[in-house]
């Protein structure tokens, strides 16, 4: 589940800054931190996979300018459809019915009213005297005090206080200003949590998120900064679990990236695929168009890290050439490498050859975002991790894989002459992965359009709240793997690059598969070598099959039986249209809905989504 900061006009990169290092603190690696701009908001599919949404400080007009229209309106119905919104300093200004800043001063003065309203009443700033904009002229360490706060001390810069907050209705004041120094008239109210629908707005004229050791030197004579620290990730953390998240209970450390391992199914393969990368390397070092690898003879040869850089993007990988990697914590090399086969009977299969890395940024980024890499890497090469930072998922979407979740990405090659059949990929990924996890288990899994898959639950089994999770008749279903494909076309070949998230063993925030196994009292268990070579297994066959046929003719039969959606009745919620879904268009790919009088409607997998809870299906928007 993602924890979206929105970074867009307007907002301040110090706040954003700060909001990604303290949040990654407290939540990883429970839920994925990432940014989100206005586009993406207003355009891409994020609610139904987030858990809160963070409007960090900076200036609101600017927000105003971006969202206001469609992007509130999906801001408020995420809330009222049970999300959260962590409104600081500028973001708790913005979802004010009412800006009042510096009001009279020619020079800062912004008043208006706002579209988001969920504290419906005015915030007005600025707190406490000596704002300037891009400045740290008024920052201070402001005190407050209140019902989960006694005299604690956090950074301030151009906050205000919500107006007579005690009077509003629905409100809960969270904290007070302790300081006697208020400039404006309205009382002292610094941070309150009001309830939108199934969710709430947590709106603070403070910064929690930034460390008040950032403040000059001379506004904290002779404290005691990391009493304050442990001060401030204590208020925030209670902040957070007010929304409903689950904090740490200490704060995490600076996740640090591992060194990548090249390891291979064969001696032959394995330096075939050590001279390919010794090629595109300039010395030791081979520098793609987003990330610059190192590579290394032995993994103890990777230096001391010096490097403070805050940006994992910019930061160096290393990766090791050598033919014996280490016993890897979280990945059975040899059981995976035998798995593939035992099922394959090949060994030059997908997946024999493979960098693994325990801790990455994304294998999908790493691949898709450095040509030099993907435009010379075989087709079948996996890129594998136990822990990814920032993967990605459809529509921008963000996947985080604590350990216990099988994540890869893996390229794969599909001639051109081939090229109707390539819309069909994402749908032979999904039927590969239940087939897998079916093969493998007792577990009912089934396919939700796009590329969702999802297990049924058995009677009595708890969901965790956050968990993605629908009722369709008497049966409950929960989300446990969602896979992205991405396509380049490169010398007359589609390089696809397919990523897969399965969540095997791992039961928070939402469910593992073995934590179904376990409630059904089976005794299987499913480990992550044994799952991986067998999906690749299958996918391989799959592919195969299409590419001989020149058609997904002969796989949709499986598909349909897999699959979620047989004669489902729909909405088509941009325009009211009431319909039923029959089935695949084996043509163009396209989910075919019959809307009544001979009329059929085809929706492309890419933008589009359903609400398996309401029956909805969200139309892309061009």
């Amino acid at each position: 589940m993602n924890v979206l900061i929105y970074n867009g006009p307007g907002t301040s990169p110090k706040s954003v800054k700060a909001c990604h290092a303290s949040l990654t603190a407290l939540l990883t690696p429970r839920y994925a931190i990432r940014s989100i701009n206005a586009e993406t908001l207003i355009q891409e599919p994020w609610q139904a996979s987030t858990v809160l949404l963070v409007m960090p400080g900076g200036r609101d007009l600017p927000y105003c300018e971006a969202l206001n229209g469609p992007g509130n309106s999906r801001i408020a119905s995420y809330l009222r459809n049970g999300g959260q919104y962590l409104g600081l300093c500028a973001g708790a200004y913005y979802a004010s019915a009412r800006v009042e800043f510096e009001a009279g001063d020619a020079q800062l003065e912004v008043t208006g009213d706002r579209e988001l309203k969920f504290f419906r009443g005015t915030c007005r700033g600025c707190a406490f005297p000596g704002f300037m904009y891009n400045s740290e002229h008024g920052a201070r360490a402001a005190t407050l005090t209140g019902s989960i706060a006694e005299n604690v001390r956090i950074y301030y810069n151009g906050g205000g206080i919500f107006v007579d907050a005690e009077q509003v209705p629905d409100v809960q004041v969270l904290a007070r200003y302790a300081d006697t120094d208020v400039q404006v008239t309205g009382g002292n109210v610094a941070v309150v949590q009001i309830p939108v629908g199934k969710g709430s707005a947590l709106l603070s004229g403070v910064h929690p998120e930034i460390a008040l050791g950032t403040l000059d030197a001379d506004k904290l004579p002779g404290e005691d900064l990391e009493k304050l620290e442990t001060a401030r990730l204590l208020f925030l953390g209670r902040l957070l679990e007010r929304l409903g998240l689950k904090v740490n209970a200490t704060a995490a450390e600076r996740p640090t990236l591992s060194t990548l391992h090249l390891c291979a199914s064969t001696a032959e393969q394995h330096q075939a695929c050590l001279s390919l990368l010794s090629s595109l390397a300039d010395g030791d070092t081979i520098t793609g168009e987003h990330d610059t690898f190192q590579l290394l003879a032995s993994p103890s040869d990777r230096p001391v890290d010096a490097s403070d850089e805050d940006d994992l993007d910019a930061q160096r990988k290393y990766l090791s050439l050598s033919a014996s990697p280490p016993v890897l914590p979280s990945f059975d090399l040899e059981r995976y490498f035998s798995s593939l086969a035992r099922y394959t009977g090949s060994q030059t299969s997908l997946g024999s050859k493979l960098l693994y890395g325990e801790t990455v940024t994304s294998s999908q980024t790493l691949l898709d975002k450095n040509f030099k890499l993907l435009s010379n890497l075989p087709h079948g090469f996996v890129l594998l991790c136990a822990h990814q930072l920032s993967g990605r998922g459809r529509g921008g979407n963000a996947w985080v894989s604590p350990p216990g979740v099988l994540s890869f990405s893996m390229i794969m090659h599909h001639p051109s002459k081939a090229s109707h059949t390539l819309v069909f990929m994402q749908y032979l990924i999904s039927l590969a992965t239940v087939e897998a996890i079916r093969d493998l288990s007792s577990l009912e899994v089934h396919i939700k359009w796009p590329n969702d898959i999802y297990v049924k639950l058995p009677a009595g089994f708890a969901v965790p709240e956050q968990a993605p999770a629908f009722v369709q008749g008497e049966n409950k279903f929960v989300k446990v793997s969602g896979s992205l494909v991405s396509t380049t076309y490169w010398q007359d070949t589609f390089m696809m690059i397919v990523g897969v998230g399965i969540n095997v063993l791992n039961p928070e925030p939402t469910v593992a598969l073995n934590t179904v196994l376990e409630h059904l009292g089976s005794d299987k268990r499913i480990d992550m070598e044994t799952l991986l070579a067998r999906l690749l297994a299958v996918l391989e066959h799959y592919h195969a099959a299409m590419l001989q046929e020149g058609s997904f003719r002969s796989l949709a039969d499986r598909y349909y039986q897999r699959w979620l959606h047989h004669d489902q009745p729909v909405t088509l919620e941009e325009t009211g249209q009431q319909g039923r879904v029959v089935g695949i268009d084996l043509q163009h790919g396209t989910l075919l809905v019959d809307v009544g009088r001979g009329e059929r409607v085809g929706l492309q997998a890419d933008g589009n989504s359903f609400d398996m809870m309401k029956g909805l299906i969200r139309l892309k928007r061009s």
